[in-house]
């Protein structure tokens, strides 16, 4: 043998080079993707089970109106029941839907979409978040979504193989974005601009003036927006009196962004899942190939009762916007008498020759009867007043 030629190997060494070459076995190997391994339950099923464990709670924790949908929508809806319409409609959705939004944004923001080239109807706004966030995202693309946030926003990102950067907002500027917090994240792999208003949760919208700054970052940066404007309806105060300010309105951010939005909140149907995503021809392809292969199309029925939404239900969203400003308006006043109340029924006020209190330890025997909460109506306490204050807070701050 040369000098030079390597060693042969030994029985030993050929048995740990072949096991290290071969595959892991079924057992070993996870079930899971990565991506479903990595995205965070949601917190807000959390929630849920706060709520569930309670008697004597009205829950907060999600967006829905406690309005039935109105009156021409379910006759749309049973109407096409009964004329046998329940097959699917085209993969886009129906062309009078379609139409019919377009004209809505076209009267409401002077928008203009092309109804059969940058409409698509969707099964609620999460899918057409879904949709927009697969065909604009590659895996290692930076998203930048400002927070406090919706839940969904940041997984669904991550199921696109997106890199998500959260971007604060604070009460000193009422939670709305500000573009140097924008500004200071931006890197050169960011891609998209996820903008939400009004908020949910805290309930804040987006000025005229901060929207043009933004968009002027957005075009240095050649960035990407996606708008979810899911509650442009439910303004109130001084936002109401100005008006919605859509995204796709600020000077050259039409042609970069995907506009969300829905029938959910405004007019009550959440049940029905409809929303819809409308986007300049040259982004809409990315969206219609998703849809085309996540779904047939929007519920049929339920795009008959959005039509009806659209052309018959008018007055019904602001009898519903007003009834919401109501109980705004009405609402600090009913917790500081809910925590009044509270407070009174967990002190010991009652004559008792039972032993001294075990809430006020120093309490002699015969004085006071303990009328304190058990352990779990001290944790349902403590939910509680989290809750309110979490809402409060977003009522105030929608108000601006």
């Amino acid at each position: 043998m040369p000098p030079d030629a390597p060693a042969a190997a030994s029985d030993d060494d050929r048995t740990e080079t072949a096991t290290a070459s071969e595959p892991p076995t079924p057992r070993e190997r996870p079930r899971l993707s990565k991506r479903a391994r990595d995205v965070p339950e949601s917190a807000i099923r959390r929630f849920f089970e706060i709520a569930a464990e309670m008697d004597d709670i009205i829950s907060l924790g999600i967006g829905e109106p406690d309005f039935v949908s109105p009156e021409p929508v379910i006759e749309a809806g049973v109407d096409a029941l009964r004329d046998g319409e329940t097959s699917y409609t085209a993969n886009a959705g129906r062309p009078d839907l379609r139409e019919g939004i377009a004209a809505d944004l076209q009267r409401r923001h002077g928008l203009h979409y092309d109804p059969d080239r940058e409409v698509l109807i969707t099964v609620g706004v999460s899918e057409a978040m879904q949709c927009t966030m697969l065909a604009l995202l590659d895996p290692g693309d930076e998203i930048l979504i400002p927070e406090p946030c919706f839940v969904s926003y940041g997984p669904l990102a991550q199921l696109a193989g997106a890199e998500v950067t959260y971007v604060p907002t604070s009460a000193e500027h009422h939670f709305e974005v500000t573009p140097e917090a924008i500004r200071e994240r931006i890197t050169p792999r960011s891609k998209v601009l996820f903008l939400s208003y009004p908020s949910n949760p805290t309930g804040a919208v987006l000025r005229r003036e901060t929207l043009n700054e933004i968009a002027k970052i957005v075009i240095e940066n050649d960035l990407l927006v996606i708008s979810d404007e899911i509650y442009d309806r439910l303004t109130y105060g001084r936002a109401h009196e100005t008006g919605h300010v859509s995204v796709p309105t600020a000077p050259g951010l039409r042609e970069r962004t995907v506009l969300l939005n829905g029938f959910s909140k405004n007019y009550a149907m959440t049940g029905w899942r409809i929303g819809y995503a409308c986007a300049p021809e040259s982004l809409f392809g990315g969206l219609y190939k998703a849809h085309q292969y996540i779904v047939m199309s929007a519920p049929t029925i339920a795009q008959f009762g959005a039509v009806a939404a659209l052309t018959e239900s008018q007055d019904a969203v602001e009898e519903m916007r007003r009834a919401y400003d109501e109980r705004r308006t009405a609402f600090p006043t009913f917790a500081r008498r809910a925590f009044r109340r509270k407070s009174s029924r967990n002190a010991c006020s009652k004559k008792s020759t039972s032993p001294a209190c075990p809430a006020t330890p120093s309490a002699p025997a015969g004085r006071a009867s303990c009328a304190a909460p058990t352990p779990r109506a001290a944790r349902r306490s403590k939910r509680r007043c989290v809750a309110f204050r979490g809402l409060w807070s977003g009522l105030e701050v929608r108000s601006l």
